[in-house]
């Protein structure tokens, strides 16, 4: 579903290893050391490739206890674009300019529809028809598999069709209002 951040060659794809499972205490401590030494040393390596750690990271770590269960959260960003050849910077950047190009029309149009709901009035057929379809396209810029967050914003985009298509303005209204949250809460996310 729509286009794909190119891969830094074309033998090699973009890194997305994860581990979902039960680990014993010293597995897990032995994955957290082999991270921390490869993070210290400015070289990841995966299944997936080699990259460059830049020498700041982005980090997002989150430690807390709750009704008897400890539970810890952690992401870490940084550029990859430099390991990239020249050609794959190049399809790195065209993409980028068609994600800005498809995140200026959504939000032009999403616009729009907040103004005929604050009038409360229903979006203009051709308008609402230019949100739906940059708000796809723009969901088809991320991963196949849709996290919590774009599935949600998903539902309401569906939701909302629907309600303009039985022309209920107050269900609308309110599937607009749930829809300029998850935006919010994913350009939080993403930025």
């Amino acid at each position: 579903m729509g286009i794909q951040v190119p891969s830094k060659t074309s033998r090699e794809k973009n890194m997305d290893d994860r581990i979902e499972k039960k680990l014993d205490r010293n597995t897990l401590a032995e994955h957290f050391e082999n991270l921390a030494r490869q993070i210290r040393e400015g070289t990841f390596s995966s299944d997936q490739g080699t990259w460059t750690v830049t020498d700041e990271i982005d980090a997002k770590i989150r430690y807390r206890e709750k009704k008897g269960r400890f539970e810890a959260k952690m992401r870490l960003r940084w550029p990859t674009i430099g390991d990239y050849d020249e050609d794959a910077r190049k399809a790195v950047d065209d993409w980028k300019d068609s994600f800005k190009a498809v995140k200026k029309r959504m939000n032009a149009s999403f616009k729009k529809a907040i103004r005929a709901v604050k009038e409360q009035e229903l979006p203009e057929p051709v308008d609402f028809e230019e949100f739906y379809e940059s708000a796809r396209a723009f969901l088809g810029f991320y991963d196949p598999d849709l996290d919590e967050n774009q599935k949600e914003f998903l539902d309401h985009l569906e939701s909302l069709e629907q309600a303009v298509e039985n022309r209920q303005i107050n269900v609308v209204e309110h599937e607009i209002r749930d829809l300029r949250n998850c935006m919010r809460k994913c350009h939080r996310e993403f930025r």
